[in-house]
């Protein structure tokens, strides 16, 4: 009840001719109406007391309004829990790779560096020529490690303003269009258009490392391949010519008579021409964890370096290393989740899969080029976000500010009730109070939550940020002593 109903009951009792009859013989009008007013309070608070037994739980007043409070407090843990961890982890990963780090000369594959972090630079060898899906290119031979093809055709295609237009394209033409008017249907063409990437199947890095499919997928630096390829490509077939013209491109038209200069000035519908693109070649720097192969032969392999819990003996170190290195991030994902079998526990187990499984953090990178140590680790720091800047703090606002209002809204009250608090605090009228301690609370937690996350790898750190929680803890009895 509001102090409007409490005044109104108070007057009215005390104004009734029944509450004027309460005066004894010997007493004033005054102590009998002073009597009446405290019996009155006592009733109203009683009342009071009884309304909220039958509409709230324990200091709840109102339900809805608790279970909104506790459902912002979740959501905003759990993100506070993955965004953490995933900081944590990726500054970790930097701090520690960097001091464990072994930079080998002429990638020479050691055996004492098994289970390492290791900085290589050495030459691209492939052993086994590509094998394109469309064309013959046995004059590539061992020459490149990667090769793209890029098939356009010259078709109609929808333009600006939905007007039709012919160009060269290399996405299907679509159906809508062809049946619009089958007139601008592009003939049947020989072979299919699009972008393919093909790798070598074996590659070897340096003296003794077998390159793996991760690392060789990150050589992008194409470059034509027509100075290998020479002045004519045939399918597998064998039943289609493309010719070489000067722009590094090579043409093909229906009925054999052409001649690439002619279909690069003048196209007709139907017309093929072929980019072709290698990579992988030449020298470059990696780092990675090194470990043997499976093959058994002797030869190395380079693995992801990941981060695993603090072990003070080497050769342990080493093993947990690779067993953590050779986990798919599947199996990781997996790792990661709360009860895997509940559905209770989706939500948390669908943000620890995009952690986890599609954002692990690990050092597993290859650099065209020759690039140093501390190149390397400065490279891989811009691409990983590690240095927090303005969003990794904006989004830390956002989540401490619902954090807090959950708080505010379930358990400011239960708070306020439970610390030993001073009686001033307590008796401040309005709100700023318990939005001050549910915000030093909202710091505790996001603080212990860094302490735990830090604390496998770095146990110095995480002691002081369970510090910094602590002193949130006891900050709002600095504030009000």
């Amino acid at each position: 009840m509001g102090m409007i109903r409490k005044a109104l009951l108070v007057a009215f009792t005390c104004l009734s001719t029944h509450s004027l009859s309460l005066v004894k013989p010997g007493h004033s009008p005054e102590v009998a109406l002073t009597r009446e007013v405290e019996r009155v309070k006592a009733n109203v608070s009683s009342e009071e007391d009884s309304d909220a037994q039958e509409h709230g739980i324990l200091w709840v007043k109102n339900t809805g309004k608790f279970c909104l409070g506790i459902l912002l407090t979740l959501v905003a843990v759990t993100a506070s829990w993955y965004f953490e961890r995933q900081l944590a982890r990726l500054e970790c990963l930097m701090s520690i790779g960097r001091s464990m780090c072994r930079s080998i000369q002429d990638a020479k594959a050691a055996p004492e560096n098994s289970g390492c972090l290791v900085h290589l630079s050495g030459d691209l060898k492939p052993e086994l020529p590509i094998q394109d899906p469309r064309f013959a290119c046995q004059k590539l031979s061992t020459g490149c490690g990667r090769l793209r093809t890029q098939v356009q055709v010259y078709q109609w295609v929808d333009g600006r303003n939905s007007q039709l237009q012919q160009q060269w394209s290399e996405d299907p033409q679509s159906f809508s269009l062809s049946r619009r008017d089958p007139s601008k249907k592009t003939p049947p063409l020989p072979l299919a258009s699009g972008t393919t990437i093909t790798n070598s199947t074996s590659v070897k890095f340096g003296m003794g490392f077998v390159l793996p499919r991760g690392l060789l997928d990150q050589c992008s630096s194409f470059k034509s391949a027509s100075p290998l390829l020479g002045s004519e490509v045939f399918t597998h077939s064998g039943k289609e010519r493309f010719l070489l013209h000067s722009d590094g491109r090579y043409y093909w038209r229906a009925g054999g008579d052409f001649a690439a200069e002619k279909i690069a000035s003048e196209p007709m519908l139907g017309d093929l021409r072929v980019t072709f693109e290698m990579a992988a070649t030449g020298r470059a720097t990696v780092l990675a964890l090194q470990a043997a192969d499976d093959a058994g032969d002797g030869s190395a392999t380079l693995l992801p370096y990941r981060l695993v819990p603090q072990v003070y003996e080497e050769g342990e170190h080493k093993r947990l290393v690779v067993q953590e290195a050779r986990k798919s991030r599947v199996g990781l994902a997996q790792e990661d989740q709360v009860c895997p079998q509940s559905r209770l526990c989706f939500s948390c187990n669908f943000v620890a899969g995009c952690c986890t499984g599609v954002a692990t953090p690990e050092i597993f990178r290859l650099y065209e080029g020759h690039q140093t140590l501390d190149s390397c680790f400065s490279k891989l720091r811009k691409s990983s976000s590690v240095d927090v800047g303005l969003g990794s703090w904006s989004f830390r606002l956002v989540v401490l500010s619902v954090m807090t209002a959950g708080i505010h809204i379930s358990f400011s009250e239960a708070i306020m009730h439970m610390l030993p608090i001073s009686r001033s605090m307590t008796d401040t009228p309005g709100t700023v109070p318990r939005f001050v301690v549910s915000a030093c609370m909202s710091l505790a937690i996001t603080s212990a939550i860094i302490s735990t996350v830090f604390f496998p790898y770095k146990v110095g750190k995480a002691f002081v940020h369970l510090a910094a929680a602590a002193f949130f803890l006891v900050l709002p009895l600095i504030l009000m002593s």
